[in-house]
């Protein structure tokens, strides 16, 4: 890339902010605001969305990483033998390593558990999600 540019952000001690995970946090944020519109003009709470939103992000991010560690991770020195013997190393983010598809698919169990719980629509918030 022409300039190169830096992937992190800024340091402070051993916590980086890199430009992905900035570019990321910018997109779910945004989404939400879109999201929370489209559920309002359909006579929703957008609270809800919001709400909605904390509890999928967390169980999509396991499942990010779960996909990635037992599905997706290259064979060889970091492959499954690899986390098997060392499950520590499975805690470790920051070594990289997350997959979009365990995201969807623990992020989607967890929106239809969240919408069963609070009697919602899912597919109403799903259609806004979309959007977003």
């Amino acid at each position: 890339m022409y300039p190169p540019v830096d992937p992190i952000i800024f340091e402070v001690g051993p916590i980086a902010l890199r430009w992905y995970g900035l570019l990321m946090l910018t997109a779910i944020v945004v989404a939400a605001q879109i999201a929370g519109r489209a559920v309002a003009r359909k006579g929703e709470d957008p609270e809800n969305l919001w709400d909605m939103l904390f509890w999928i992000l967390i169980p999509g991010f396991i499942g990010a990483r779960l996909y990635y560690v037992f599905i997706q991770s290259p064979r060889g020195a970091t492959g499954l033998g690899y986390y098997l013997e060392n499950p520590g190393q499975i805690l470790q983010v920051w070594g990289g390593g997350i997959h979009i598809f365990g995201g969807f698919i623990f992020g989607g169990v967890a929106l239809w558990v969240f919408s069963r719980v609070r009697k919602m629509n899912a597919l109403l918030y799903l259609d806004a999600i979309a959007l977003g």
